[in-house]
């Protein structure tokens, strides 16, 4: 389903300056309740959200189909999907969201567990969510010496619970459109530093290249060229925000050599520069 330019992609709800923490987890009501309960569709480039309803019902819009959803709920939202809640007032429940590059060995790749996780979906909560969700809230605002690597732990356990129980509840035959874009993403993230065409990367993943433009545009918005672009800043924008490497070598490796035009695409694509980006984040 081609999506409408007019939908937003977000970083997260509306933050457009990266993701600098881990995972990042919060109540339906801190969301929400400022909103009237509602979230407009929109999508994420690199963010996947899994959501735990407990109390309350949830209109859910993902990639233009409509569904009303009882608690309590889990609902898996992967990245590129296109989506909105409406959510009754006073819901209870929590939405956790972390970048797809800190959990790409779990939700990457031909595994059951990836595959489960590559679309949509809902199903009632797994036994151990109420856990996972309480434990995850409480590292995530604690500032323990372990707290990233609880964090890492929780959200590993999180997403093969919800697997499992996606997997189970609703067992379909696998869509070759997730698999294609993961071995794009793949194929790209490897190379970042490299000159890339779309007809070298439509040869590596067997396919033409008007059928990769097509997925590519369909799961962005965006075409190709313009895709792996945007994938280089998210990748410089991580890079700034968790290492103090210098900004001319992280520009390079994100297939920028020369430090002046890197400088100039990341304020192109986000408004400041990497050195006022990187400062922003540790103020």
């Amino acid at each position: 389903m081609a999506t409408p330019p007019s939908i937003p992609a977000y970083g997260l709800y509306g933050e457009a300056l990266g993701f600098p923490d881990l995972c990042h987890v919060e109540t339906i009501t801190d969301r929400a309740a400022g909103h009237d309960w509602r979230i407009s569709p929109h999508r994420h480039e690199d963010l996947h959200q899994i959501l735990f309803i407990r109390q309350g019902q949830t209109q859910l819009e993902a990639d233009g189909h409509h569904v009303s959803l009882p608690a309590p709920i889990a609902i898996n939202m992967p990245r590129r999907v296109v989506h909105g809640f409406t959510f009754e007032s006073g819901t209870i429940g929590h939405v956790f969201t972390i970048p797809t590059a800190e959990v790409a060995d779990v939700i990457d790749g031909p595994s059951p567990l990836s595959l489960a996780l590559a679309r949509p979906g809902w199903t009632r909560p797994p036994e151990d969510f109420e856990y996972l969700f309480d434990t995850l809230s409480r590292t995530h605002g604690s500032t323990s010496l372990a707290r990233v690597a609880r964090l890492r732990g929780l959200s590993t356990q999180l997403f093969a619970s919800l697997a499992e129980a996606l997997a189970e509840a609703a067992p379909t035959a696998p869509d070759r459109s997730p698999r294609i874009l993961q071995k794009f993403d793949g194929f790209v993230r490897a190379r970042l530093d490299q000159a890339l065409t779309v007809a070298d990367i439509a040869a590596a993943l067997a396919i033409s290249t008007s059928h990769l433009n097509r997925l590519v545009k369909q799961a962005t918005g965006l075409p190709v060229l313009r895709a792996i672009e945007a994938m280089r800043m998210r990748e410089a924008c991580r890079q700034l925000a968790y290492t103090r490497r210098p900004i001319a070598a992280i520009g390079a490796e994100v297939g920028y050599p020369d430090p002046s035009y890197f400088s100039r695409a990341f304020q192109r694509h986000l408004g400041i520069t990497p050195r006022d980006y990187r400062n922003r984040l540790s103020g």
